[in-house]
Formats: C-alpha cells, sequence, structure tokens
C-alpha cells in the first residue's frame, strides 16, 4: 500500500465507485449504491467518502457517515489484486481518524454473514459482533452488525 494515496473522494469518481460496489461488494445483490447516491454522500458534509489511488487507478473506497456520537461504515471496497495489502486497513483508518476528529467514538459497520473474510478483517481492526440481522441484504441475507468504540475496548 505504500504507493497508495488515501484522500477525499471527488464527485467525479462516482461512477467509478458504483462499479467498483456493484462488482466487489454488491455482487448477486440488487445493486443500490449508484454514482447519484455515492455522489450525495460526497456533498454531504455529514459523510466522509475517502479513495486510495494507485496513480490514476481507483483501488479502493470507504464511505461513512457521521451522526451526533457515532459514525456509520456503509460501504468499504478494495480491488481483489490489492486485497491483503493494507488497503482496506488504511480507510478504515481515514474514516476512524475522521470520526474521533468529529467526537464520534462508537463506529458501527453491517458486513454479509457469508463474508468470513471480510468479518475477520474488521475483527482484526477491534471490531465486535453485536447481532445478526436476518434478511437484512434484499431481504434475503443476513448481516452481521459490529462495532467497535475508538477509545478502547
Amino acid at each position: 500500500a505504500a504507493l497508495v494515496q488515501i484522500g477525499p473522494a471527488p464527485v467525479s469518481l462516482a461512477p467509478a465507485l458504483a462499479e467498483m460496489s456493484r462488482l466487489f461488494v454488491e455482487d448477486g445483490l440488487n445493486h443500490r449504491w449508484r454514482a447519484s447516491s455515492l455522489a450525495r454522500h460526497v456533498r454531504d458534509p455529514n459523510s466522509e467518502v475517502a479513495a486510495a489511488c494507485d496513480g490514476d487507478v481507483v483501488v479502493g473506497f470507504v464511505v461513512a457517515r457521521y451522526f451526533s456520537e457515532r459514525a456509520h461504515i456503509n460501504l468499504l471496497a478494495v480491488r481483489p489484486q490489492y486485497r491483503r495489502r493494507g488497503v482496506g486497513r488504511l480507510l478504515m483508518h481515514w474514516v476512524e481518524s475522521m470520526a474521533i476528529v468529529a467526537g464520534c467514538f462508537h463506529v458501527s459497520l453491517e458486513v454479509r454473514a457469508k463474508n468470513d473474510g471480510a468479518r475477520r478483517f474488521y475483527q482484526r481492526l477491534g471490531y465486535r459482533h453485536a447481532r445478526t440481522i436476518p434478511e437484512y441484504y434484499d431481504g434475503r441475507e443476513a448481516a452481521h452488525r459490529m462495532q467497535r468504540d475508538l477509545r478502547g475496548d
């Protein structure tokens, strides 16, 4: 991840992020994260959309929303060939740092119940299983809600 640069995503990246979401996150589900919704998050002062780029190529991104005392990670995607190279960890660190600045110490997210690799990734970052939500995705696939207290557990 040494050559990968992380920073706020411009609106112009919304179509590329939507395509990455469709391919790498929403595979087998209805495609909900379209360019228009991602562009709204980029423009929303209570959201953070960060992109990881290797040169001109977007290799990962994260979408988070900040509330008064908590943050929620809506979406995290990393291209398969960039996984296990620290890109996801850098994106999560970016979002968590922004959350702390915003005074949000409780961070939550959902992960597909069958996605063991993603669940283990979040566990290594200190996220713990809070509950299982049946039929969370498209009314047919369960999710695990995971959360972390950034002040230390």
